[in-house]
């Protein structure tokens, strides 16, 4: 039994729900877009037991679908998706609080959160700001950044 902390289970087809072949990953993929949508990568301490299940998948189905498909654990991912809505927000207000964006993105540490911008976006938060400020920012929010692969 799924216990997802009272969270309704995304809208998913049947097949979804099975794990192993690699035909259903296409479903996974359907699951995945449906949470990515809602943005439900933003909360903090989420296992990817509790990921699976807000999916309405089995955990070894998305563990399979981020290994295989994206080639990158969840968490990882995860980490890839919170920084990018970090820069998001921080296109939108350069001036947003350190303390708001890091909530805003599902840290509840500031020191990860550093740690993890400066590894994902190539630059510390300082120096995101900075770029901004300076005005080089593509249009439409896109980043200049020299971003690096997370290993």
């Amino acid at each position: 039994m799924c216990l997802c902390g009272g969270l309704a289970a995304l809208p998913v087809s049947e097949a979804a729900t099975t794990s192993g072949a690699v035909g259903d990953l296409a479903h996974v993929r359907e699951a995945v877009d449906a949470w990515v949508a809602s943005k439900r990568y933003l909360e903090p301490d989420i296992s990817v037991d509790e990921v699976a299940c807000q999916m309405g998948v089995g955990r070894q189905a998305v563990s399979e679908y981020f290994n295989t498909v994206l080639q990158k654990p969840f968490r990882t991912w995860r980490i890839e998706q919170r920084i990018g809505e970090a820069e998001r927000l921080l296109s939108a207000d350069p001036t947003i609080a350190t303390g708001e964006l890091c909530t805003r993105c599902g840290y509840r540490d500031r020191s990860n959160f550093h740690k993890h911008f400066l590894k994902v976006a190539g630059r510390s938060l300082a120096e995101y700001r900075e770029t901004l400020s300076n005005s080089s920012v593509l249009p439409g929010g896109a980043s200049t950044s020299g971003k690096q692969e997370w290993k």
